[in-house]
């Protein structure tokens, strides 16, 4: 009896799966070992079904990783699921991507990035905007040292980018961070000059005295 055979992979790569054990008995269609190549990867993103409109097969989008700190790979849309998963409403989006120096594994997460056409917009950095919840600031720079805040009306988020609806024009200069320190500043300073102001007081007359037998 031949004790021991070799078989050679069709391909290369990694084994990602084993079902060859000893003493097993395999027939021609056992599957013994997968072997993934992982030169070129699958990439599935979810997609809000409100944004999914704006994305097709064949657009291009950027792959970068979660510590930033290795450049992102560029990868192509290549399929796009017909169907909305019902618990978290967004829809399975794969991508094609190289992956050079193997950076990317198995069930590894990645984030996803879009080159999405559209219309114009003024953003302006999303630590400029001071969002109390029911109003948004922004602080203008004046010029010599004088601030103005200007409430705005804030749209769509791109990254670290946040649109501008209304409230402030192209070529305005806001203040990109500390905006929280400036506003608690100048409250303090309004509390503290309503202290100090002087106080107008009327003189009351004087309090007759009735007197009943």
């Amino acid at each position: 009896p031949i004790h021991s055979i070799t078989l050679y992979a069709p391909a290369g790569g990694f084994v990602t799966e084993r079902k060859a054990f000893p003493n097993q008995k395999v027939t021609p269609d056992s599957d013994l070992y997968t072997i993934t190549d992982l030169s070129r990867i699958w990439i599935v993103a979810d997609v809000f079904e409100a944004d999914i409109t704006s994305i097709k097969v064949g657009d291009p989008a950027y792959v970068s990783f979660t510590n930033g700190s290795t450049p992102p790979i560029g990868a192509r849309v290549t399929y796009i699921q017909p169907q909305v998963d019902p618990t978290t409403r967004t829809l399975k989006v794969r991508l094609d991507a190289p992956n050079p120096g193997l950076r990317m594994k198995p069930d590894m997460y990645v984030n996803a990035e879009f080159g999405i056409a559209g219309a114009k917009q003024l953003v302006v950095p999303v630590e400029a905007v001071m969002d109390t919840g029911d109003r948004q600031t922004v602080f203008v720079d004046l010029g010599n040292g004088y601030l103005e805040p200007r409430q705005v009306v804030v749209g769509d988020r791109f990254g670290d980018k946040v649109a501008i609806v209304r409230g402030l024009s192209a070529g305005e200069r806001v203040v990109s961070s500390g905006t929280f320190l400036i506003d608690s500043e100048s409250q303090l300073k309004a509390a503290a000059g309503g202290m100090g102001a002087p106080q107008h007081q009327h003189d009351a007359p004087a309090p007759k005295d009735h007197r009943h037998d």
